[in-house]
This record gives structure tokens, sequence and C-alpha cells, in this order.
């Protein structure tokens, strides 16, 4: 049996870490905007997750583009 909790009987800064389980926070509940820079790892984002056009001049530090 599986006991319900609604939002409104839960304090502010109630749950926690500890408290989610792995895995129980889909991307559907995160908003937009919400993660951040340090909260992406290394080499996680390529040409696949990128929109056309997403990177534009301004934002290519100078000599950070060889020729292979």
């Amino acid at each position: 049996m599986t006991t319900k909790i609604k939002a409104g009987v839960i304090g502010d800064g109630v749950v926690g870490t500890t408290q989610i389980a792995d895995d129980a926070i889909s991307s559907a509940k995160i908003a937009d905007d919400a993660v951040s820079q340090a909260k992406i790892a290394d080499d996680a984002v390529g040409a696949a997750q990128l929109a056309s056009s997403a990177v534009v001049t301004d934002s290519i530090v100078d000599h950070a583009i060889i020729s292979a």
C-alpha cells in the first residue's frame, strides 16, 4: 500500500536529498533554467545536444578552434 501525502502538509525545507529515491526526479519535474553549469558533467554536452545556430561567434574564445 502506498501512502500519499498532500504537498500542503509538508513544511518548507523538510524534504532533502536523503528523502528522495535515486532516479525519482524526472526532467519534467525540473524547472526551466534550474540546472547550473556546475551541475553538468565535463563532456556531457556535445554537438547532438546543441540546437542549430546555438553557438555564435561571440561565444567562442579566441584561438579555441583549430584546424584538424
